[in-house]
């Protein structure tokens, strides 16, 4: 076995076709994170209690085991990453761990609690576009089911973080319901937990033998997505699970006699509102607080962003199928307005947070189904450039990189955050064969002191209100320079911004340091508008598109300036095209915090 913190040796017996098979358990939660409580259980001691006795069991078959954790403890340093980066350092540090041991499988060990005590049975998860993870999650359920004969749950997918971003066959294993007294009293006697762990390892075992050389993403194995239905003109449907977990049932409501006069976000509002008060009908319950209130509900470029109170997370005692429901209940009810194409949960203002800690509320999340995600991220603003009033009159999320120090920064930044899209800082840095006057004022270069390039960049964020990240302007001599790298990776993590390296150079150093730093960092794919052409520039949007589509997600850059009225007119015309394929066009801090 290979444990962090733990002995750092392989335990490998030679019985089987699992021989030399790497597997790593993870055992959810841990430390300060208790996951699931009820009547003095916690999940976190369940989840470690069978993930050591599934370590023992595949060890016997052969395989080398790596365990996330083997003791009672947080999976990273604490006070290294805090505020609403921690949940999501700490859940990447359990992938890298996978990632770094070239490990074959990934199984996450996690428990429910629902308030229907009622509520009974194992289930297993998969992401949604993984072939091999639903194939593993199937052969997993069918085992476990056989020792649980009235449990009638199917291998399900899900949107947890952990199985999202891993990029090997990945699930998520719950091993039951802690509020069921039955199910309580089954999972605290030791053969049966001994039963789980051999039904899990027999189900893996089942997996290989069937695929021995691994099932092609390909395959046509992805579940159905549904959807809300469109509201009535005197009535609007909310959404809560029902009593068994299965799915999302609804409630039809009547709409007020304000209705019509209501603006949109004044509908998200009411309808948030009355999810919160809970069901009418003992067939549906709620897992959201009564006690959480709504903080702001608005909507801007398509775009509903739902700002709900700290009781939403602090609360919440569900594990993980329930926080899945819970996320879906928010996002059905409200994305039934015509006029929303998605929705933004925000926690006391924090994008980010998680109310359950297995799904990072770090996107926009869709009821439809998607093929892909696209950033643009749209430079120099800041200098009143050509094609300025054509970006901001999109009305779609694009994501501006505004140059400091400029006449105009201060201004335009906030006219950008005052209509709902993202801003960065668009920070110059020394490039090859340039003058120093081209790069702009207060540009970072390598001859610089570390303090004259703290306070250079300090200073260049006091002109840029909103920024959420930084970019480089230029820099194909700079992103090469580690000093440079470190004094903005440095800022980035002191200040909790994102990085985004335009890739000015092939030998950049830029994100690949951001990301040792565990800073969410990208790099640009295309850029959009190296000539005046539209036809080009439209040529060039589509090739993200294809990215997209390709790989789960795509940045592109484009520009305000000389060409800055025909790239906006360009995506303008090729947005129905990008909805067409499925492709959702998101702000840059979605792909680069997902």
């Amino acid at each position: 076995m290979l444990a962090l913190g733990g002995s750092l040796t392989f335990v490998t017996v030679l019985t089987n076709g699992l021989k030399d098979k790497v597997i790593v358990i993870d055992p959810g939660h841990g430390g300060r994170d208790p996951g699931a409580q009820f009547g003095g259980l916690q999940e976190k001691n369940l989840n470690l209690d069978i993930a050591l006795r599934l370590e023992k069991t595949l060890a016997g078959k052969g395989c080398k085991v790596i365990l996330t954790r083997d003791t009672d403890r947080d999976f990273y340093a604490p006070g290294f990453v805090q505020g609403r980066m921690a949940k999501r350092a700490e859940l990447n540090q359990r992938i890298r761990l996978a990632q770094a041991n070239n490990a074959d499988l990934f199984i996450s060990l996690h428990a429910n609690s629902f308030p229907q005590r009622s509520s009974y049975g194992m289930e297993t998860y998969y992401h949604l576009k993984s072939a091999p993870g639903k194939a593993l999650a199937e052969r997993i359920q069918k085992r476990l089911l056989t020792i649980q004969q009235d449990n009638k749950r199917n291998a399900k997918a899900g949107d947890y973080y952990l199985i999202n971003q891993t990029k090997i066959p990945a699930v998520i294993v719950e091993v039951g319901f802690i509020s069921n007294p039955r199910e309580r009293a089954m999972l605290s006697k030791d053969a049966y937990k001994d039963s789980i762990a051999a039904a899990i390892a027999d189900g893996i075992e089942d997996y290989f033998a069937a695929y021995p050389f691994g099932v092609q993403e390909s395959a046509p194995a992805l579940a159905p997505t549904q959807g809300p239905a469109l509201p009535g003109t005197h009535s609007f449907k909310l959404y809560y699970p029902n009593e068994t977990l299965e799915s999302l049932t609804n409630e039809e409501r009547s709409v007020p006699a304000s209705w019509s006069a209501l603006t949109t976000s004044q509908k998200i509002q009411y309808i948030v509102q009355e999810l919160i008060n809970g069901p009418s009908t003992l067939q549906a319950v709620s897992l959201i607080s009564p006690k959480t209130k709504i903080l702001n509900a608005t909507l801007q470029n398509g775009i509903a962003t739902i700002d709900l109170s700290h009781e939403l997370r602090d609360q919440y005692t569900g594990g993980a199928i329930e926080e899945d429901l819970t996320v879906n209940s928010i996002v059905w009810s409200v994305a039934q307005l015509p006029e929303v194409k998605g929705v933004r949960i925000l926690i006391e203002g924090q994008f980010g947070e998680s109310i359950g800690g297995h799904i990072l509320l770090n996107h926009t999340f869709s009821p439809q189904p998607k093929t892909g995600e696209v950033a643009i991220v749209i430079d120099d603003f800041g200098i009143n450039n050509p094609g300025t009033q054509q970006m901001l009159e999109l009305g779609v999320p694009i994501t501006a990189a505004v140059m400091p120090n400029m006449l105009f920064s201060r201004q335009e930044a906030e006219q950008i955050h005052a209509r709902g899209y993202e801003v960065i800082l668009h920070m110059p840095i020394e490039a090859k064969n340039a003058r120093p006057e081209w790069q702009g004022p207060g540009a970072l270069f390598g001859g610089l002191s570390d303090q004259e390039l703290a306070n250079r960049l300090n200073q260049a964020l006091a002109t840029v209100p909103y920024a959420v990240g930084i970019s480089n302007h230029m820099g194909s001599k700079g992103t090469e320079d580690s000093h440079i790298v470190h004094a903005l990776v440095q800022t980035a993590r002191e200040r909790g911004l994102l990085i985004l390296d335009s890739k000015t150079s092939e030998k950049t150093l830029l994100w690949r340091e951001a990301q040792k730093a565990d800073i969410p960092a990208g790099i640009r794919d295309v850029f959009l508008d190296n000539t005046a052409d539209i036809n080009r520039i439209k040529g060039q949007l589509r090739q993200l598109i294809a990215l997209a589509k390709k790989n789960g997600k795509a940045i592109g850059i484009g520009h305000v300036g000389p060409q800055g009225p025909l790239t906006a007119r360009a995506i303008r015309e090729i947005l129905p095209e990008m909805e067409a394929q499925g492709v959702q066009l998101v702000p840059l801090s979605e792909i680069l915090l997902s």
